[in-house]
């Protein structure tokens, strides 16, 4: 892996921020470096990051790594590696928590639950009015921000399933989903499905 990769880049052009990232096989706890941005433009959200460029590794910062089925907040003793810097392939990432969300929100809003490995997403996606939902999650960038996002388990009906977290965003990678269900009323009760 290139050694520019694993060195943080200079101050004046990125921002740190702590991420939570969840993979298929591990979870992870780190920096993510954003660009500030340039004078009279929105600062780009953490999908606009993810989405742009030719790197397919994300550089990640003090990293502390976890089994998939830790809690959500991983005590001490859960820490399987701390390692100062790793490059990490985009593409492994299923949903990550932290960073920055966009500046600007349009769109039509849709109430969508999305099936990832171990937990259903529930929350607002955003796209182009007048579209079908699926033709939009087929042709959109895989990185996006879904809002007011809840996560639930999987093994339970969903109508019964109580909500592990809540978040005002999570960052997604739609190619990594399992499964979309769309359109959903508020509440997780107007899907009465046990997602295994």
């Amino acid at each position: 892996m290139p050694k520019s990769l694993l060195q943080p880049l200079p101050d004046e052009i990125l921002s740190g921020y702590e991420a939570h990232l969840y993979l298929a096989d591990l979870q992870l706890y780190g920096l993510i470096y954003l660009p500030q941005g340039t004078l009279g433009q929105p600062l780009p959200s953490t999908a606009d990051w993810l989405n742009q460029g030719d790197s397919p590794l994300l550089p990640l910062a003090s990293v502390n790594l976890y089994r998939s089925d830790s809690p959500a907040t991983p005590r001490a003793e859960d820490i399987l590696a701390v390692l100062p810097s790793m490059g990490l392939p985009k593409e492994r990432v299923l949903y990550l928590q932290g960073g920055r969300p966009p500046a600007v929100r349009g769109g039509k809003r849709r109430r969508v639950a999305l099936l990832y490995p171990h937990s259903v997403l529930v929350g607002w996606l955003e796209g182009p009015e007048g579209q079908d939902f699926h033709q939009y999650v087929a042709l959109a960038l895989p990185f996006q921000p879904l809002f007011e996002a809840e996560v639930y388990p999987l093994g339970q009906p969903l109508s019964q399933a109580k909500c592990l977290e809540r978040h005002p965003f999570l960052t997604v990678n739609l190619r990594q989903a399992r499964g979309f269900f769309a359109p959903m009323p508020e509440g997780p009760g107007g899907v009465d499905l046990t997602l295994f």
